[in-house]
């Protein structure tokens, strides 16, 4: 998704969620900073970050969360993006740091 305009207001998603910064960082894999610049609009989120993002919020105890908490922008996986799953980053892998 990097170049593109991203529709997930990140910090009321993470806000809705009850994280800090640091926390929504450690679930998605990437430093507090880029969730940071995320919320100020400074960067786009990497294809890996939204497939992560997808997947962790396909839960229905995580979306009723959101629900109640008054998020009300898009859920990310939604969105119609264009991006194939099959052409993004290479998997998350927990026994190495990403390369960011």
């Amino acid at each position: 998704m990097q170049g593109t305009v991203c529709l997930i207001d990140w910090k009321q998603l993470r806000k809705a969620l009850g994280l800090t910064q640091e926390e929504m960082a450690d679930l998605l894999h990437i430093r507090a900073r880029q969730i940071y610049n995320l919320e100020r609009g400074l960067c786009s989120p990497h294809k890996s970050t939204v497939i992560i993002l997808r997947s962790w919020l396909s839960t229905p105890a995580l979306r009723a969360r959101l629900v109640e908490s008054g998020y009300d922008h898009p859920f990310p996986e939604d969105l119609e993006d264009g991006s194939d799953p099959a052409a993004a980053d290479p998997p998350y892998r927990p026994d190495r740091p990403p390369d960011r």
